[in-house]
């Protein structure tokens, strides 16, 4: 009776089965903010599911689960009242057919659901089960059909609207026909979108087991265009795409597609091209783009177009929809952009053409190009650049897109040429500018460069550009590059250069004149007079006048001039210098120099090199340097190297040896007509190589032995790996892991690579560590720390005969080891103390130490502990146990 009963609900089930066989092929769900609060949202629930007389399960109600806790069963509100009687009515919108099962149906479900808060929440939808026969998913039959999306509510992101998808997920290849589908998913709020494959989930939301994707599928993670270069076999086939919205970096929500497509294999037909480029406008273009679709086979071509352009409030794109006609076949996008339209992600467009055949029986096939449009706010127009004093003003006509948050200044020192190109936005870092200032509201004319307070360098040509940015981070095309110099009413230092390297050496200093065509004359008639002024230092922070030249006269131009300062001391530090340039009668105080220093040379001894390095503070641009050093026999200073930044290292000397060297700085002015390069040296410096750079460290091994208590350390020699002049080895050891390492050992040769250490016999614990030191008694870093741990023994007999025999006289251990103390005390039977002691050996003679009476044979018992000697330290263990006394010799033991 009980077979029966198997056998019944085993049919049940397979009748069960077939009920919802051959029932969900597709679907997503998708959603959209409703009502004042961003935690509303309205779910809608599209699936896609067979029809016809054999199909048992129809669903006219669909459960949602939020991921909160809550659900919802939602009625289905598409088609025809009363849908649901009888089941298998086709009162839906019929999406397409497949072979002789009846077409398929599209069924549509809306759940209102208000969340608690902020946080993710996964809102899913289970329906059993998938139908019949997916090549790509094992067992589909019985695999219930699983859709989720993902959803982030974050009040700092606001409220958000997910994608809609305008292509149904339902289509259809030819076997080995290149084909292309793409869910055309627009974002209402404009959202940029990404897209990526998934898995096929089942039961609970798991992947599905066996789940795999065939070769040749690919999907574009930007357009979200599907391809697959070689459908194959014939037979039907479910994809997950992922459609990803991201807001300010954060992915905001992901909507599931689980597609299927159709397989048929008896096409002769090809499918359609399509030829449209991306583009790139200036906002307030007429974009007028044809779009061409050719059919190989000569077939007539349907063509349509999506994207977000064309929901637009204000200018939507328009494209003629529905049109078709013979290949090729030709149809014009327009759209009239604006500032409106200006954003840093590109507009999406997909064009979808759809060939007709004339065969019956071939399917028909697609062609889909998505493109990118981006439109590029305007640069702002007619920027000039003026200096005023020691700054540039800076003007301009605003962009004619207002909704620019405001402008980004970039500035270099001379001109780069650079001229956007189409789509390249903002100032490229390739262009060589920096980023100098950002200045908010796009009604902004002008901007004046004072160097941050500090002033603009004379002599330099600065080169400016600029250009609106959006709240989006999109960027317009950078203007018209604008330069200028300041005017040159004041001297400029070209030169601090050292001829004498002395306490009591000498600097030449050399300066462009100021230009008299650039001097208020009227002011400042003439005669000028110069003010040499000097500080230690680089950084002209005391300067003191230390000469002047009067009854200067400038023409328009004149020859540079030259100072030779001497008796300044060189060696020890470097000179800065500034000019000071006044009106002699009457006289005013016109300008001074920008702070110039010469070129101070250090040198860092090391073992066979010299590491030389350099500092000056000057205000022209710096160049190159070039280093000399001294030939020994000429005494002449040859050219070894160049160098980009300030600091050289000379290898391969000799220790011991001195040499001497001097830089020489090479620079320049941007500004035309000041000679150029600017070449200064610094003092000659000296040093001596010597080897101060420690050996590599040996790796150090142990071979502990506890019965000998005796560690055995041993190492390698550096001088055959990594140096080669190690002498002598240094050992250090400490009692544990975590106290202080002493010397215990001097090794004084090289091949000497082993030491033996017993530490007075009483302990291996300890932690050892070597160096090695060379012939200049640089010692190593410590190679690896190596530890030894005792192997402590305490072992008692159980029985022992006091007869002063000379034999097994005292209850004692066997021989013990690293023991330190022992804390013991035995009782007789009666519980009554007999012994104690702390002594490790014991030696009770079996006399009671209160009463000094020998014990009565018999059974004794022992408790305390025991104190180990370890790495760690002292560790004690608990002891206890019987022996038995007995007075008459036994050979009894343990």
């Amino acid at each position: 009776m009980k077979a029966v009963y198997k056998i019944f609900i085993l049919c049940l089930l397979l009748i069960n089965t077939q009920s919802w066989a051959t029932h969900n092929r597709a679907g997503e769900i998708t959603y959209t903010q409703v009502g004042s609060s961003p935690y509303t949202l309205e779910f809608t629930l599209t699936t896609y599911t067979n029809i016809g007389p054999q199909i048992q399960a129809d669903r006219c109600t669909m459960t949602f689960y939020f991921g909160d806790g809550d659900s919802c069963v939602a009625n289905r509100i598409n088609g025809p009242s009363g849908t649901c009687q009888p089941p298998a009515t086709m009162g839906h919108v019929i999406v397409g057919a497949s072979g002789g099962q009846g077409g398929i149906k599209e069924n549509i479900y809306k759940c209102v659901h208000t969340f608690a808060g902020a946080g993710v929440y996964t809102v899913s939808v289970s329906d059993p089960n998938r139908n019949d026969g997916i090549l790509n998913i094992p067992g589909s039959v019985n695999i219930p059909f699983y859709i989720e999306t993902v959803v982030t509510l974050n009040p700092f992101l606001g409220p958000n609207s997910g994608v809609v998808l305008y292509n149904p997920p339902i289509d259809y290849a030819c076997v080995c026909k290149r084909f292309i589908h793409n869910p055309n998913a627009i974002d209402p709020d404009n959202d940029s979108l990404s897209y990526s494959l998934g898995i096929c989930k089942g039961a609970n939301g798991n992947n599905i087991v066996g789940y795999s994707i065939p070769p040749g599928v690919n999907l574009n993670p930007i357009t979200g265009d599907f391809v697959w270069d070689c459908p194959t076999p014939q037979g039907e086939f479910n994809f997950v795409i992922l459609i990803i919205s991201w807001r300010k970096g954060i992915a905001i929500d992901t909507v599931t597609r689980d597609m299927q497509i159709t397989v048929d294999g008896s096409c002769s037909n090809n499918p359609p091209v399509l030829d449209v480029p991306d583009i790139c406008v200036d906002a307030g273009t007429l974009v007028n783009l044809p779009v061409t679709a050719t059919d190989p086979d000569n077939h007539d071509i349907f063509l349509t177009a999506t994207g977000a352009v064309f929901n637009l409030v204000n200018n939507p794109a328009s494209f003629p929809q529905n049109i078709s006609g013979a290949s090729p076949l030709t149809a014009n996008f327009t759209w009239q952009t604006s500032c409106s339209d200006v954003r840093k992600a590109p507009y999406q467009v997909s064009f979808k053409a759809m060939d007709i055949p004339t065969n019956v029986n071939d399917q028909p096939l697609v062609d889909i190009k998505t493109i990118q449009i981006t439109v590029v706010s305007p640069p702002p127009l007619n920027l000039t650049a003026t200096p005023q004093g020691t700054s540039i003003k800076l003007n301009w006509v605003p962009t004619v897109c207002t909704q620019a948050l405001g402008y980004k200044i970039y500035r270099r020192n001379g001109p780069s040429g650079f001229v956007p190109s189409q789509c390249i936005t903002g100032v490229p870092p390739s262009t060589g500018y920096t980023l100098l200032s950002t200045v908010l509201g796009s009604n902004i004319v002008d901007f004046i460069d004072d160097n941050n307070g500090q002033g603009l360098i004379h002599g330099t040509d600065y080169c400016y550009m600029i250009c609106a940015y959006f709240a989006d981070g999109a960027e317009s095309y950078a203007s018209n590059e604008a330069c200028a110099t300041l005017r040159k009413d004041v001297p400029i230092i070209t030169h601090v250069t050292v001829d004498s390297t002395d306490v009591h050496g000498r600097n030449t200093i050399i300066w462009s004149p100021p230009d008299r065509t650039e001097i208020d004359t009227v002011e400042f008639p003439g005669p000028y007079k110069y003010v040499i002024y000097r500080s230690d230092g680089a950084d002209c922070s005391n300067i003191t006048a230390i000469d002047s030249i009067a009854g200067v006269n400038l023409p328009g131009t004149s020859n540079d001039t030259i100072y030779q300062h001497i008796d300044v001391d060189t060696y020890n530090n470097s000179n800065s210098y500034r000019l000071g340039f006044y009106n002699e009668n009457p006289r005013k105080f016109i300008g001074i120099s920008h702070c110039a220093s010469s070129v101070y040379l250090d040198i860092t001894p090391g073992d066979e090199t010299l590491i030389l390095d350099w500092t000056s503070n000057v205000p022209w641009t710096k160049d190159t340097f070039t280093v000399y050093r001294q030939n020994p026999n000429t005494l002449d200073f040859e050219r070894i190297g160049v160098s980009n930044t300030a600091i050289y290292i000379d290898g391969n000397l000799n220790n011991g040896t001195n040499y001497c060297y001097k830089i020489r700085a090479s620079g320049y002015y941007t500004e035309p007509g000041i000679v150029k390069p600017l070449l200064n040296f610094s003092q000659i410096a000296c040093g001596v190589p010597y080897d101060n750079v420690a050996p590599c460290a040996p790796h150090l091994d142990i071979d502990a032995n506890c019965d000998s208590i005796i560690n055995t350390l041993s190492w390698n020699n550096p001088n055959l790996t990594c140096a080669d002049d190690v002498v002598q080895y240094k050992l250090y050891y400490s009692t544990n892991d975590s106290a202080n390492f002493n010397l215990i050992a001097t090794v004084n040769n090289d091949g000497t690579l082993t030491f033996t250490h017993n530490n007075n016999n009483i302990s291996i614990a300890g932690c050892y560590y070597i160096t090695a030191l060379d012939s200049n008694a640089n010692e190593s870093i410590p190679s690896d720390t190596v530890c030894a741990d005792n192997c402590p023994v305490y072992l008692l007999p159980n029985v022992f005969t006091p007869n002063n025999d000379g034999f097994n006289d005292f209850f004692r251990p066997f021989p013990y080891m690293y023991i330190k103390s022992v804390d013991m005390q035995i009782y007789n039977r009666w519980g009554n103390l007999v012994f104690t002691t702390n002594s490790p050996d014991i030696l009770w003679d079996g006399t009671n130490q209160q009463s000094k009476q020998p014990c009565s044979d018999g059974v004794y018992y022992y408790v305390g502990s025991y104190t180990a000697i370890t790495l760690k330290g002292d560790v004690t263990e608990k002891l206890h146990g019987f022996v038995q006394l007995v007075k008459t010799r036994t050979n009894e033991s343990r």
